[in-house]
C-alpha cells in the first residue's frame, strides 16, 4: 500500500475545509430565505412595487441561483480541472462581485434616504462603488489566474475548483476586498452620525415642551430609529469581519484556503442586506394581524384576503403619537426616513391606528 506524502493530505484537509466552510455558508444562506419568506410575502410581494423592491428580489434570488451554480463545481464529480478552467471565473465576477455591487446599491440608497435625501451623499457612494468594481474588474481579468491544484489528479471526491489570482500581483489582490471593507466603514460611520444626530435633535427638542408632551414623547417607541441603527451596526459587524478574515486568508492562508472565503462572503452579505430591508418595513408597515383583511376593489367589488398570523399588537401606535405633537420627522412608504420635510399630516402614511394610512389597500377589520 502506497503512503501518501505529508504534503498531500495536508492539501486534501484544506479541501474538505473549504467545502465545509461553503456548506455551512449555502445552508445559512437557503434556511434564512426560508424563514424571511412569509415577512417578504407581507411587506414585498403585496406591496406596490418599487425600483427599491425590484433591486431587492434581484439580490435575493441571483444569490441563492449564483449559490447553486457554485454548488455543482464544488461538489459535481463531472468538474475536471480542464472544466475548471473555463468556469472558475464564475466565481469572482458572477459571485462575489455582483453580490457586493447590489447590495452595496441597497445600502447606498438606505443612507441617501437617512440624510434627508441628501444627493452629495448618494453620488460619492456611487463613485466609491463604480471604482470598487473597476478596480475588481481590473483584478479578476489580469492574464495568469489559475484554478486550484488537485492533489490527487483524477480523483472524484477531493477536488475543489476555486479562483487564484496570479502571483505577478501581488498583494494588489487583496485591493477588491479592502475597498470593500472601505464602502462598509462609510456605510456604517454615515449611519451612525445621522442616527445619533436625528435622536439627540429629537429629545433636545422634547425636553423644551410641556411636561405632558415630554412624557408622552419619552413613552413613544422610537422602533424605526432604533431598527436602522441596529441593522447598521450588525450589518457592519458581520460584514466586516468575513471580508476581514477573507483579507487575512489571502495574505497568510495556503494555496489551497486563500480564496475559500469568497462566496461565503457573497453569502453573508446577502443574508444582513435581506435582513435589513425586511426588518425595516415590517417596522414601517407594521406586522399583520390575524383580524386584518387588505381591501382589493374588482370589477366594482370589494375582495378581501387574510393576512398572516404575527404580532397582535396595535399598530401605528408610534405615528399616531407623533401626529399628536406634531413631529416633523417621518418615514415614507419605503421605510425611509424623511427628516424635517413640511407634509400635510393628511397626506402622510401610517397616520391611523391600522398603520397604512389612507391607501386604497388598507386592511378592514373583520
Amino acid at each position: 500500500m502506497a503512503v501518501v506524502p505529508e504534503a498531500t493530505l495536508e492539501a486534501l484537509s484544506q479541501i474538505v475545509a473549504g467545502k465545509y466552510f461553503f456548506a455551512a455558508a449555502m445552508t445559512m444562506l437557503f434556511y434564512d430565505h426560508l424563514l424571511t419568506f412569509p415577512l417578504e410575502v407581507q411587506v414585498i410581494w403585496k406591496r406596490p412595487k418599487t425600483y427599491l423592491s425590484y433591486l431587492f428580489l434581484l439580490v435575493r434570488y441571483y444569490a441563492v441561483l449564483a449559490v447553486s451554480v457554485v454548488a455543482f463545481g464544488y461538489f459535481s464529480t463531472t468538474m475536471t480541472r480542464e472544466r475548471c478552467g473555463h468556469w472558475m471565473l464564475f466565481l469572482p465576477l458572477g459571485v462575489t462581485m455582483p453580490l457586493a455591487l447590489f447590495p452595496g446599491v441597497l445600502m447606498s440608497i438606505r443612507v441617501y434616504a437617512l440624510y434627508n435625501r441628501n444627493a452629495w451623499i448618494l453620488g460619492w457612494l456611487i463613485f466609491y462603488l463604480c471604482c470598487q468594481t473597476g478596480a475588481g474588474l481590473w483584478q479578476y481579468t489580469v492574464p495568469g489566474g489559475t484554478p486550484a491544484p488537485d492533489p490527487l489528479p483524477n480523483n472524484q471526491n477531493f477536488h475543489f475548483c476555486i479562483y487564484l489570482p496570479p502571483k505577478k500581483i501581488g498583494h494588489l489582490s487583496t485591493m477588491y476586498v479592502f475597498m470593500e471593507l472601505g464602502f462598509d466603514s462609510m456605510a456604517f460611520i454615515l449611519t451612525v452620525a445621522r442616527t445619533t444626530y436625528i435622536h439627540w435633535h429629537q429629545r433636545r427638542r422634547f425636553a423644551m415642551s410641556s411636561a405632558s408632551r415630554r412624557w408622552a414623547s419619552e413613552k413613544a417607541p422610537s422602533s424605526l430609529l432604533s431598527s436602522l441603527f441596529r441593522d447598521g451596526a450588525f450589518y457592519f459587524g458581520i460584514i466586516f469581519s468575513i471580508n476581514l478574515v477573507w483579507v487575512v486568508m489571502i495574505l497568510h492562508a495556503p494555496t489551497g484556503l486563500r480564496a475559500i472565503a469568497s462566496v461565503p462572503s457573497g453569502c453573508f452579505i446577502t443574508t444582513m442586506i435581506s435582513r435589513i430591508t425586511l426588518n425595516l418595513r415590517s417596522t414601517a408597515y407594521g406586522p399583520a394581524n390575524l383580524d386584518e383583511r387588505t381591501g382589493a376593489t374588482t370589477a366594482g367589488f370589494t375582495v378581501s384576503m387574510p393576512l398572516s398570523d404575527m404580532r397582535r399588537t396595535p399598530r401605528g401606535e408610534s405615528f399616531s403619537l407623533a401626529t399628536a405633537h406634531t413631529v416633523t420627522t417621518v418615514y415614507n412608504d419605503e421605510g425611509e426616513l424623511l427628516d424635517d420635510i413640511d407634509t400635510p399630516r393628511s397626506g402622510l402614511p401610517f397616520l391611523n391606528g391600522n398603520g397604512y394610512g389612507n391607501n386604497s389597500f388598507g386592511p378592514r377589520a373583520v
